[in-house]
């Protein structure tokens, strides 16, 4: 493990986003994956994975 690092996300497009800070943990080992998004970050942003259809759905800022 290197370290945590606190970054600013932002979940869609500009005008149709979800913006919120999340903590990524760093390693240095050789992965698949760029970033892997766990639970709580999700549970924050109120997300639905659908995972047959390969989507998500999550709440805006503005509440739609």
């Amino acid at each position: 493990m290197i370290g945590i690092v606190h970054l600013p996300l932002w979940f869609g497009d500009k005008g149709k986003a979800k913006n919120l800070e999340v903590d990524f943990l760093m390693v240095d080992m050789p992965m698949i994956y760029n970033v892997i998004i766990g639970r709580s970050t999700l549970h924050k942003i109120k997300a639905v994975m659908t995972p047959y259809l390969l989507q998500i759905q999550y709440e805006l800022d503005n509440g739609s």
